[in-house]
């Protein structure tokens, strides 16, 4: 996942910087290094997003289940 990818998933599933980072337990300071492409997106970040993105798990459930 490149710095690109990220941005259009934050775009197609209708977050906001804060949100995705509240999901994988980051600041919003990493979450625009992501973004800006200045730090690589950690592989376990990645799982998560892939996950969602192929309706393995919702974000619904991650914030039910993991963030509680």
């Amino acid at each position: 996942m490149t710095h690109e990818n990220l941005r259009e998933f934050i775009d197609r599933h209708e977050l906001l910087q804060r949100d995705l980072a509240y999901l994988t337990g980051v600041t919003d300071r990493q979450v625009r290094s992501w973004l800006n492409g200045s730090s690589r997106i950690p592989p376990s970040v990645k799982i998560i997003l892939k996950a969602i993105d192929d309706d393995k798990i919702t974000i619904k459930w991650i914030v039910k289940n993991c963030l509680q």
